[in-house]
């Protein structure tokens, strides 16, 4: 047997001696040789250095291993490296030196005098690459043989490096924001320490900076220079303070472009001036008090955004025996504007947050387990939360963009199932409470779905399987609530609806906006006079299957109970919607009839039971109705009807 592994170990590395190694500048390889375990025999594996040990035996003296268990092993090798050997399923042998078999996990790490790992490769008998990692990591999981003989080659630096980056350096004396002067902002560190060490400029590391003249988020960025390597950054806002107070009641005014990035908070009523051809851009929103208004009265143009909500978390990672997590889903967008609105002149453009991404699905090296599923995307922002009046001026507001789905989970298992990709959000609406136009052009526009997120794969390079994609997410209504218009250019009635549109600027119109709006136009209804219930009033009856319709001051509204009673809707003055009434007038007039005008509102009122029916066209009255009708002697009452019930009128069948 011992014959046998020594015959094989040195054709083994005779093949070695062919392969050119690995190239690095200023770097040392080290090539470190091992066998997976033997069965049977005396030697039950080896583990030592090329060229220090010529005797090829199983009783390497070095290195000295230490272990507390079969499933783990470490050691230090040359110049400090180290090497940890894990199995969780106690597949590690420890017998006259090192043997291995089974899944186990290989981690290279250390190196004396701060060298720092540049590559490591693990190589089997017929010298291909099992596993080869970049410098972020050297920590990988493989199979090892019975029987097989592998090459561990590590490549490392040849001086002392230390390096720069987040978890290691600490930038001090940056503040978080700093006034926009129109100058390049560049604030000089007072410290940089790394790894505990005070640095010098110029001698340890350079400074750099971007995007540090204009208002937004501007980034100093301190670089390593020799023996130190890696870079880390940090970020601050440069902010114009000129576009405050918005506190207190009273007006704003601007005369230059200016962008702020710090959320604004109106507290009272404000009325905001903005200079002609000039911009204020609100970068995080703006939010009015519950009791405080904003007016916009121009002739400028105000842009107002929002950041974009929070990514879920990633689905953990599932083991041998379980499927991978669900991605966590994204948060919803934030509002652009929160509150109550009024838009007298110029030019207001409102978008809503993106809604955040989903979380990605985890992965699993489970066999036929499957990867997670990736988290859905949060619902955009609205673009206002809120109420807003149009006087005038041109306003253009979008829902914020739902959230990408999260991508499925991953895995590189053959028999693992790959996870499906998340949904993408829902679009933001672009008011979310009501809006009402007398003048200038609206423009509304629901926020656009989120892109589903993309499934994950599984198998191997030969044997890959792709899970589904997510679905993407739907737009979204631009309103939540009705509209109610001036002016009959605002919208295009089609049948008894009314919708909002966009005027292009070709003069044809852009697509439905999917929200009913109300036209403030009136309606005219005849009432006759004569008695009714003991009452000589001017009586009519009335029907509308979607709309509302306010009642003038000396008019109100009854409904009939049994008995033909009569009922008073709500306080009289409005006609709920899909609700058929008599409408009873108290007046002066000394005419036979009467018009009475009704104008259209909005009413969420409910109405209890009621005899009365209606209708919306002109219809063949059914067996036993009776419509409201008078007598000879002038007495208004429900008398059976056997024509054509005319439109918008109500009746009861007995």
């Amino acid at each position: 047997m011992i014959k046998r592994t020594l015959i094989t170990i040195i054709l083994f590395l005779a093949a070695l001696a062919l392969a050119s190694p690995v190239a690095w500048a200023d770097s040392i390889t080290k090539t470190y040789l091992f066998s997976g375990s033997m069965s049977g025999g005396e030697c039950q594996g080896y583990f030592y250095e090329e060229g220090k040990d010529a005797r090829y035996n199983c009783f390497s003296d070095t290195p000295s291993w230490t272990y507390g268990s079969t499933a783990s092993i470490h050691a230090t090798l040359a110049d400090g490296i180290t090497i940890d050997i894990a199995s969780s399923s106690n597949q590690i042998f420890v017998q006259n030196g090192l043997a291995v078999s089974g899944n186990v996990t290989v981690t290279v790490g250390g190196g004396t005098n701060n060298r720092y790992i540049l590559h490591v490769e693990l190589h089997n008998e017929a010298q291909a690459v099992i596993n080869a990692n970049p410098e972020s990591t050297h920590s990988f999981s493989t199979t090892i043989s019975t029987g097989i003989f592998y090459k561990l080659v590590i490549t490392y630096s040849d001086k002392d490096i230390y390096l720069i980056n987040e978890s290691s350096t600490i930038i001090r004396g940056v503040n978080e924001k700093y006034e926009y002067t129109g100058s390049p902002i560049q604030p000089e560190p007072t410290e940089v320490v790394c790894n505990g060490t005070t640095l010098t400029k110029g001698t340890h590391y350079d400074v750099s900076y971007a995007n540090n003249t204009d208002p937004g988020t501007a980034t100093v960025t301190v670089t390593g220079k020799s023996p130190y390597h890696g870079s880390v950054s940090k970020e601050f806002d440069i902010y114009d303070p000129r576009t405050v107070p918005w506190e207190w009641s009273g007006t704003v005014r601007v005369t230059e472009d200016k962008t702020t990035l710090q959320p604004v908070h109106v507290m009272g009523n404000v009325n905001l001036e903005i200079a002609d051809g000039v911009t204020l851009t609100a970068k995080s929103g703006i939010t009015i008090a519950g009791s405080a208004t904003l007016t916009m009265v121009g002739p400028g143009s105000l842009t107002v955004t929002i950041g974009k909500g929070e990514k879920g978390t990633n689905g953990a990672n599932g083991g041998e025996t379980n499927n991978g997590d669900t991605g966590g889903p994204g948060s919803t967008g934030s509002a652009a504007i929160s509150g109550s609105l009024i838009i007298n002149d110029g030019t207001v453009n409102v978008t809503g947050g993106t809604g955040g991404e989903g979380g990605a699905g985890g992965g699993t090296s489970g066999y036929q387990h499957i990867c997670g599923t990736g988290g859905n995307g949060g619902t955009g922002g609205a673009g206002i939360d809120g109420s807003l009046i149009v006087n005038g001026g041109i306003v253009n507001i979008t829902g914020g963009t739902g959230g990408a789905g999260g991508y499925g989970g991953s895995s590189g298992f053959v028999r693992a199932g790959a996870g499906t990709g998340g949904d993408g959000g829902l679009g933001g609406l672009s008011i979310t409470g009501s809006l009402t136009v007398t003048g200038g052009t609206v423009n509304t526009v629901g926020g656009a779905g989120g892109a589903g997120g993309k499934g994950g794969t599984s198998g191997t390079l030969f044997d890959l399987s792709e899970g589904l994609p997510g679905k993407a997410g739907m737009y979204n209504r631009a309103l939540v609530r009705a509209v109610t218009c001036t002016a009959a250019n605002y919208v295009i009635r089609e049948s008894n609806n009314y919708y909002l549109w966009n005027d292009l600027a070709s003069g044809s119109l852009s697509e439905k906006r999917f929200v009913l709006v109300f036209e403030i136009s009136t309606l005219s209804v005849t009432a006759q006079k004569g008695t009714f219930a003991g009452q000589t009033r001017y009586w009519a009856t009335f029907y509308h299957p979607s709309l509302s319709f306010q009642l003038p001051a000396d008019a109100q509204a009854f409904t009939m109970g049994s008995g033909n009673a009569l009922y008073r809707v709500g306080d009289g003055s409005i006609i709920p919607a899909g609700c058929a009434v008599i409408i009873m007038v108290e007046s002066s007039s000394t005419n036979d009839s009467i018009g009475i005008t009704l104008t259209k509102t909005i009413s969420s009122m409910s109405v209890g039971s009621n005899k009365l029916q209606g209708t919306s066209t002109a219809t063949a009255a059914p067996s036993g109705a009776h419509v409201l009708s008078m007598d000879s002697s002038g007495n208004v009452g429900f008398f059976p009807f056997t024509g054509t019930i005319p439109a918008n009128k109500a009746y009861y069948v007995e």
